[in-house]
């Protein structure tokens, strides 16, 4: 398989033209080829929650916050924290049962 980064660009190219699984496909090859790519695990997450897949993405995004190899990329994972504060709160909108598990 090609390297990790390789993988996440022709993922982008295909979220790009909105294929997804072609994207999700791309970004989890990179993932088996370095399961710390921390690009990767955003770009999933991404992915994940344009298809409406909350708990996916939650995990991604999470995942992709404890593979950051630096603070130089926290600028980047702004987002990535704004995005699971926001699924978290939506799941448990729509999960209750969710909430009580959390505690």
């Amino acid at each position: 398989p090609p390297p990790a980064w390789k993988s996440v660009e022709i993922g982008n190219f295909y979220l790009s033209r909105k294929d997804y699984r072609g994207a999700i496909s791309r970004y989890k090859e990179a993932l088996h080829t370095d399961p710390d790519y921390a690009p990767a695990y955003l770009q999933l997450g991404k992915v994940d929650e344009k298809l409406g897949r909350k708990s996916e993405a939650l995990a991604a995004y999470r995942k992709y916050l404890n593979a950051l190899p630096s603070e130089k990329q926290a600028e980047e994972a702004k987002d990535a924290h704004k995005a699971i504060h926001r699924l978290e709160r939506e799941l448990r909108h729509f999960h209750p049962a969710a909430k009580k598990a959390q505690k």
